[in-house]
C-alpha cells in the first residue's frame, strides 16, 4: 500500500468501501448503590469511506467510550451499530484495525523487523518477495525510511522518536489494508509538528484509499483541525455536534450564537463551549445546558441532514462485508511468533539475560555458603538445607520475569484483539520460547553449585538434579505467566507470585514435616505444592547411596542398618523422614502435569479476557 501510488491488495473485500453508523446508542455502567451512570446518551452518527472523522471532547466527555462502542470493546445498553447498514458481527475485527493510545511494540526489534513480523502473521499466503516489497512501501509511505533499521526503544533503551514510534504503531495495523482504522488519541504525547505529520498521514490515507478512519483527539491544534473531514463533539455523553468543520463554524455562529473569534483555534473554541463547568456549584444547570446544546444540534440543518443519512443507511443497506478468519493457520502463527519471540529474547536484557546473571550469582552464593557439605552426621541437615534453598530461592527468583512478561503481553493483547492470531498460538509460543532458557539456567546453576557443594557424584545424580531443578523452575514460570495474564499490573502480579511461592514453601514439608501439618493444609496444599516434589526428588537422588559417619562417641541420631560400624546410610535418613517411597519417575510426571495444567489455565484466562474485551 502506498498513498502516493494508490491502494494495494490486502484482506478480502479490501475494495468494498465500509460505512459505519450508530443509531441511538446508549451506554450505561452500574454503580455500587444499584443505580447506573450514563456514559453515552442516545448518540447517532456515521463515519464514511474517504473521510477522517475525529471524536472530540474534554476529559469525561465519552470519546474513548464511543470509540470502544464502535470497535466492539464495549456493548451498547441500547441502540445499534451497523456496518454498511448491516448489524456488526464478530468478523468486524478482521476488516478493522485499532491503534491504541499506548505504543505496544517490542523495544528491541527494529522498525523493519516489527512491520515484517506483523505482515508475516497476517499475510501468510503472500510470497516473501512481495511481502518484503509491501513492507518497504509501508515504511516509505509512513516516512520511516531514515529509521527503518533503528530499534523501537523504550525508557531504558534508546530508539526511535515518539512520533516515529506512533507511526510504527499505525503501520503495523496497515499491513492488511484494513477498510476501517480506529485510533485512540493518535497525537497524545507528540509535539505539534509530529502530531500534524500523523494527522496529515491519516487524512491522505482516508482520501486516497477510501478508508474509513475514526480517531479520538483530546485537544487538536488548529493545523490538525484543518485536516479533519468531520468532527463529532461530545460532552458528558451527549452529541453536541456532528458534521464537517465548515458546518461547525455555521452551527456555533448561527445556532448557538457563539462564533469563533478571528485567529483563534476553532477546536479550542468548540471545546470551551461544550465543556461546561461540572465542578461548579450548579451541576444540574450545567447538565441542562449540555442537553440544550444536543437538542439544538438535533433540530439544526446539520443534525437533520445527519438523520436523513442514517435513515437511508438503515433502509437501504450496502454491500455486506466479509472477511476470512485468521490470515495464517495455527502452525504458521506459532512458527512466526516463536521466531519473533526468540529474536526478542536474544536481544532483551530485561526478559532473560539479567535473570541469567542473577542465577549465576545465586549459584556462586549457594556454592560458597554450602561449600563442601560433608558426610558427617552433623552435616545431614546442611545437605537438606542446600536442596531446599536451591528449589525455594531459585523458584522465588522467577518473579523477576514479570516485567518482561507484561511488556510482551501488552503487544500480544493488541495483536489478539485485532485478530492477528489466536490465544493458543501465543501460549504454545510462550511455552516453547521459555523452555530452553529455563533449561539453560538450570544447567548453569548446577554446573557451578553442584561440585562446590559436593552433592553425590555420578552422571545419573547430576542429571536428576538438573531435571528436577528445571521442572521446578518451569512450573513456577508457568504460575508467574498465569498470574501476569490474570492481573497485568506489576505490583499486584509480583505480590501474588511472591505469596504463592512462599505458601508452597511453607507447606512443602521441609519447615514442618507432613505428619505435623494440619489436615486442612496437608490434603490439598501439601500435595499440590510443586516444591514438595522437586525437593523430595533432589533429596532422594542425593541421599540414596551415601554413607554418613555418626561421629565421636558413635551416637547415631538416625536408626541405622550400619550402627555397629558407627555409620548410617542415606537410605536410613530417607526412611526416617519417609522419603524412601519417593519415585523419581512419578514425581517428574506430577511436575509435568502441573506445568500442563498451568499452561491450559493460561489459555483459558487469555480467552476469557479476550471474550470480555470484545463484546460483539
Amino acid at each position: 500500500m502506498d498513498v502516493e501510488q494508490g491502494p494495494a491488495s490486502g484482506k478480502n473485500d479490501a475494495d468494498v468501501a465500509v460505512e459505519l453508523s450508530w443509531h441511538d446508542v446508549r451506554y450505561e455502567v452500574p454503580l455500587k448503590d444499584g443505580t447506573s451512570k450514563v456514559i453515552i446518551d442516545n448518540a447517532s452518527g456515521n463515519a464514511k469511506p474517504g473521510e477522517l472523522l475525529v471524536i472530540m471532547g474534554g476529559s469525561g466527555g465519552g470519546k474513548s467510550t464511543m470509540l470502544d462502542l464502535i470497535r466492539g470493546r464495549a456493548k451498547p445498553t441500547s441502540g445499534t451499530i451497523l456496518v454498511n447498514g448491516h448489524p456488526r458481527t464478530s468478523q468486524f475485527k478482521h476488516i478493522a484495525s485499532y491503534v491504541q493510545q499506548e505504543d505496544a511494540l517490542y523495544p528491541v526489534l527494529t522498525v523493519r523487523e516489527t512491520i515484517t513480523y506483523a505482515a508475516r502473521l497476517q499475510l501468510a499466503s503472500t510470497p516473501r518477495a512481495a511481502l518484503e516489497e509491501k513492507v518497504a512501501q509501508l515504511i516509505k509511505t509512513m516516512g520511516l525510511v531514515r529509521c527503518a533499521d533503528t530499534r523501537i526503544g523504550n525508557a531504558l533503551l534508546r530508539g526511535v522518536s515518539g512520533g516515529e514510534r506512533r507511526r510504527v504503531s499505525i503501520c503495523v495495523e496497515l499491513v492488511t489494508d484494513p477498510q476501517v482504522i480506529l485510533l485512540d488519541e493518535p497525537t497524545s504525547g507528540l509535539d505539534s509538528e509530529a502530531a500534524k505529520h500523523v494527522i496529515n498521514l491519516l487524512s491522505r490515507l482516508a482520501r486516497q484509499e477510501k478508508r474509513t478512519i475514526v480517531a479520538t483527539i483530546h485537544q487538536p491544534s488548529s493545523e490538525c483541525f484543518a485536516l479533519f473531514d468531520k468532527i463529532m463533539l461530545l460532552s458528558r455523553g451527549y452529541t453536541v455536534f456532528h458534521g464537517t468543520p465548515s458546518q461547525a463554524l455555521v452551527h456555533f455562529d448561527q445556532i448557538l450564537h457563539q462564533p469563533c473569534p478571528e485567529h483563534y483555534n476553532p477546536a479550542d473554541h468548540y471545546l470551551s463551549i461544550a465543556n461546561v463547568d461540572f465542578d461548579s456549584g450548579d451541576a444540574i444547570a450545567a447538565l441542562a445546558k449540555v442537553k440544550g446544546f444536543a437538542e439544538q444540534f438535533q433540530s439544526s440543518s446539520a443534525g437533520q441532514a445527519l438523520n436523513q443519512e442514517l435513515q437511508i443507511v438503515k433502509n437501504h443497506p450496502g454491500t455486506p462485508t466479509t472477511a476470512p478468519g485468521y490470515a495464517a493457520g495455527i502452525l504458521t502463527q506459532t512458527y512466526v511468533l516463536t521466531e519473533r519471540s526468540f529474536k526478542n529474547a536474544g536481544k532483551n536484557l530485561l526478559l532473560y539475560w539479567i535473570r541469567a546473571a542473577m542465577f549465576l550469582c545465586m549459584a556462586i552464593l549457594m556454592g560458597t555458603t554450602f561449600w563442601d557439605v560433608g558426610l558427617l552426621q552433623t552435616e545431614v541437615q546442611d545437605r537438606f538445607s542446600a536442596h531446599f534453598f536451591a528449589v525455594a530461592f531459585l523458584c522465588f527468583m522467577s518473579v523477576a520475569s514479570i516485567p518482561g512478561i507484561l511488556e510482551e503481553k501488552s503487544v500480544v493483547d493488541r495483536e489478539i484483539l485485532n485478530g492477528a492470531y489466536n490465544v493458543t498460538s501465543f501460549v504454545i509460543t510462550n511455552t516453547l520460547t521459555s523452555l530452553p532458557f529455563i533449561l539453560l539456567i538450570a544447567i548453569i546453576f548446577s554446573v557451578i553449585a553442584y561440585p562446590m557443594i559436593q552433592f553425590q557424584g555420578g552422571v545419573v545424580h547430576v542429571v536428576n538434579y538438573v531435571l528436577f531443578l528445571f521442572l521446578a523452575l518451569y512450573t513456577m514460570e508457568s504460575i508467574v505467566v498465569c498470574l501476569a495474564c490474570l492481573m497485568p499490573i506489576f505490583v499486584v502480579a509480583l505480590a501474588l507470585a511472591a505469596f504463592l511461592n512462599g505458601f508452597f514453601m511453607c507447606v512443602q514439608g521441609y519447615f514442618v514435616r507432613v505428619q505435623s501439618l494440619p489436615k486442612f493444609w496437608r490434603y490439598w496444599a501439601h500435595y499440590w505444592s510443586y516444591q514438595k516434589y522437586a525437593f523430595e526428588a533432589l533429596v532422594k537422588s542425593d541421599f540414596d547411596g551415601l554413607v554418613f559417619s555418626c561421629g565421636p562417641g558413635c551416637f547415631c541420631q538416625y536408626p541405622s542398618t550400619l550402627n555397629a560400624q558407627c555409620q548410617f546410610t542415606g537410605h536410613d535418613v530417607l526412611v526416617n523422614f519417609e522419603y524412601d517411597t519417593v519415585n523419581l519417575t512419578n514425581w517428574a510426571l506430577v511436575l509435568v502435569g502441573q506445568i500442563v495444567v498451568y499452561r491450559v489455565l493460561m489459555v483459558l484466562i487469555l480467552k476469557w479476557k479476550t471474550k470480555r474485551a470484545i463484546q460483539l
